[in-house]
């Protein structure tokens, strides 16, 4: 996935949906892990990028972020089931 391509960013506490680039992808203890461009960095932190490409979504501090494939699969399950918690 190139580093400039805009990822779908969910707020779980909000239900607000935003993009965001990938600002850097280092390797971490248990796989590559990645932090989102402000202005998420700073809110959400670290997350699986390994978790993110594997799975198709990636969860850290109360914010979800997804592939665009995953994205436009399942975002009404999604939606969905943020609702519901």
């Amino acid at each position: 996935m190139p580093k400039d391509e805009e990822y779908p960013v969910l707020t779980q506490f909000r239900g607000t949906l935003d993009y965001a680039k990938v600002a850097e992808i280092r390797d971490g203890k248990h796989g590559r892990v990645a932090v989102l461009a402000e202005p998420f960095e700073s809110r959400m932190g670290v997350f699986g990028y390994d978790d993110l490409l594997k799975n198709g979504r990636a969860e850290s501090a109360g914010f979800i972020v997804y592939t665009p494939d995953f994205w436009n699969a399942n975002r009404s399950t999604e939606i969905e089931r943020c609702m519901k918690q």
